[in-house]
């Protein structure tokens, strides 16, 4: 019964360094296709948030231009319903260059970093993951 537990054990160990040995060349296989995978992602990330914040803060400032020098809305409507226009493209813009602002903050370091250093950009990826 010893020797055929210890057979046992020395299948079943020889089988997991088999298994880590496959795991390690798999994982050193991937490894630069999985970094450009990551430095694509940030810099696609960072283009869309980019895009979507410069995009909705200049269709609230046209907005709010438009409402805001129209004198049709003043002279045909100047019901509570005109002035609400007005006011809510003037908050509207307001909070969209807010908006700019918070993600420009870290969007466009993040971008800048991944085109100009993509190696310094995966390390802090992989940080984040740990």
């Amino acid at each position: 019964m010893d020797e055929k537990t210890q057979e046992l054990v020395n299948s079943v160990g020889q089988k997991v360094l088999d298994w880590a040995e496959a795991t390690e060349s798999f994982t050193v296989e991937q490894a630069p296709l999985l970094a450009q995978e990551i430095v694509r992602y940030g810099i696609l990330n960072n283009l869309l948030q980019l895009a979507f914040f410069l995009i909705v803060p200049s269709i609230m400032i046209s907005l709010s231009y438009r409402f805001g020098t129209s004198k049709d809305v003043w002279q045909t409507d100047p019901t509570p319903k005109g002035i609400a226009c007005i006011i809510s493209g003037v908050f509207g813009c307001f909070f969209s260059v807010i908006g700019l602002v918070v993600c420009s903050k870290d969007a466009v370091p993040n971008l800048c970093k991944a085109l100009v250093a993509p190696r310094l950009y995966i390390i802090e990826q992989i940080s984040r993951l740990m």
